[in-house]
């Protein structure tokens, strides 16, 4: 798989300013018909002509819960009350009509932070109006943004193709004006494509920017993955591993920093890295058919490593060694979206499989494995996004390509 094509499954959704909302939500008489396992609380069309559509994994915050419908190759943002389904806000504000797909986005004091390749954009969630705009000027940037702190770390390249130079930036948050941190020039004929930091902050206080570097050399079909650890605080690189991953690909997440550790994912494997040293820890290699992990996700869990591969297996491992905990072999494939822990239960939805899975963080066990309500009306209806968590109702939110749906979550 090239590093466009990677790109291109992360980058998937579309967007209209309209705070009126006349939809008439889906009766639970009706979801009763249908017979659901799930337990429908809600659900409304995430589009008015109740055709198909996508929306970005939904993000809970403040009794209101935000989605989004792809429209015309654009993306709507749309902000409803968690409790009722009703619609509060819309948003379609982009700065390019053809430049509207995301990846990511984040919460940060009460703003949205978020990104659309060249694009990056923060929106008051209270109303929904935005706060700046930001377009990178040569038209080159990936769907990806971190945040830590009052900053937002994206990455611009240089506007030729093949790029001669990645950029890795920053902005305070606050302010949308961005600073250039540091610049990867190509070399050997290899194009840098230098990619958001995980962040790790050391015992001295200083800021370390964990990132990769995935170039890649056309004429010679071949790529080369570089980690490369960045001192903030002393402007200075703290060590850097050249050609990490000997398949030259990887997963385009920023890396996962717990307690002093570096977890980085390659094609088909994991690497546990020292934090201060760069040294390889240990390493997991999946060898299954289909078990890449260009897509794949991870979270730490009940002190465990969730590992979620392209296939329909689901792995809890032992982050300090690498020694595999539980194996699950049924979790769905292609869970590119980011999975979620509450209260003991791993959630996440399949783009494979079209179902909601809730997985027992302790076992493996499939507490949830279900289809869309609406499944017995539309084949289509696939829950293949990601999810939110409302701990104070008790409800969990997702979308199946043609409702935003709210469900109640399994009782322990």
């Amino acid at each position: 798989m090239t590093l466009f094509v990677a790109i291109f499954l992360f980058a998937l959704f579309s967007c209209k300013k309209n705070i009126e909302d006349d939809l008439v939500p889906i009766s639970c008489e009706d979801c009763d018909t249908l017979k659901p396992k799930l337990a429908l609380v809600w659900q409304e069309p995430l589009w008015p002509d109740l055709g198909q559509y996508n929306s970005f994994s939904p993000l809970y915050w403040n009794d209101n819960v935000l989605f989004s419908a792809k429209i015309d190759g654009g993306e709507i943002l749309r902000m409803r009350n968690a409790n009722t389904g009703k619609l509060i806000w819309e948003w379609n504000e982009h700065l390019s009509p053809n430049n509207r797909f995301s990846h990511s986005k984040f919460v940060h004091k009460g703003n949205l932070i978020y990104c659309t390749s060249n694009e990056v954009y923060s929106i008051n969630l209270e109303n929904g109006q935005t706060i700046w705009a930001y377009k990178n000027p040569t038209g080159n940037g990936l769907p990806f943004i971190s945040v830590f702190g009052d900053y937002v770390f994206h990455t611009h390249v240089s506007g030729k193709f093949p790029n001669l130079t990645s950029y890795l930036v920053r902005a305070n948050i606050n302010e949308g004006v961005w600073d250039t941190i540091y610049t990867i020039k190509m070399k050997d004929g290899y194009t840098p494509f230098v990619s958001p930091p995980g962040i790790w902050i050391n015992p001295h206080g200083d800021t370390i920017l964990i990132s990769q570097n995935r170039s890649y050399n056309y004429p010679a079909s071949d790529g080369q993955i570089d980690l490369i650890a960045y001192n903030m605080n002393k402007d200075s690189i703290l060590y850097e591993i050249i050609d990490l991953d000997p398949q030259g690909d990887s997963n385009v997440r920023p890396p996962l920093v717990w307690e002093d550790k570096v977890y980085f994912i390659g094609v088909r494997t994991v690497y546990c890295i020292d934090a201060p040293t760069g040294e390889i820890i240990w390493q997991k290699y999946f060898s299954e058919v289909g078990e890449h992990l260009w897509t794949c996700n991870i979270l730490i869990a009940e002190d465990k490593l969730i590992v979620n591969p392209d296939n329909q297996n689901l792995y809890a491992l032992n982050p300090h060694t690498g020694e595999e905990i539980w194996k699950e072999t049924n979790s769905g494939s292609t869970c590119w979206n980011d999975m979620v822990f509450y209260e003991g239960i791993v959630y996440f939805g399949s783009w494979g499989e079209g179902r909601l899975y809730a997985v027992d963080a302790q076992t493996g066990e499939h507490i949830w494995a279900e289809q869309s309500p609406n499944k017995a009306k539309d084949s289509r209806a696939n829950i293949n996004t990601g999810v939110a968590i409302n701990p104070d109702l008790g409800y969990i939110y997702t979308a199946d390509g043609f409702f935003a749906m709210c469900i109640k979550l399994p009782e322990r």
